[in-house]
C-alpha cells in the first residue's frame, strides 16, 4: 500500500455496506504504519473540507466528502492481509489528485 492508494472495506462496526477508502499517507519505513479515511456522501452537515465528485474516482457516484471520524492509523501489512483474505478490495489508486493527497517531499 501507497499513498493514494484507495480500497472497499465496512466502516468501523460495519459489516455490510462497503465503504471506499484512501490511503493518505506513505506507510512509515519502521512501523508500516500509515494513515486511511473513508469517502461518504456529501450531505450538508458532512465536513466540506475535500468534496470528490464523478470523475475523481471511478467508485464515486455522487458528491462525497472525506468522514474524518472514520480515519485511522492502520498497519499497511494488515491491510495487503485483508485484501488477500478478501475482506477488502483494492480500488484504483486517486491518480487525479493524487499529488493534493500526498506529499512526497
Amino acid at each position: 500500500m501507497e499513498c493514494g492508494d484507495t480500497f472497499l472495506m465496512p466502516a468501523p462496526g460495519g459489516v455490510a455496506t462497503p465503504h471506499l477508502w484512501i490511503v493518505i499517507t506513505e506507510p512509515n519505513p519502521s512501523s508500516n504504519l500509515c494513515g486511511i479515511v473513508s469517502v461518504t456522501t456529501l450531505r450538508n452537515s458532512k465536513d466540506q473540507t475535500i468534496i470528490l465528485r464523478v470523475g475523481d474516482h471511478p467508485f464515486i457516484r455522487h458528491e462525497s466528502t472525506i468522514f474524518y471520524g472514520d480515519a485511522m492509523i492502520v498497519d499497511a501489512r494488515r491491510l495487503e492481509n485483508e485484501i488477500l483474505a478478501g475482506l477488502a478490495v483494492r480500488e484504483r489508486s486517486v491518480l487525479q489528485r493524487r499529488s493534493s493527497w500526498c506529499n512526497r517531499a
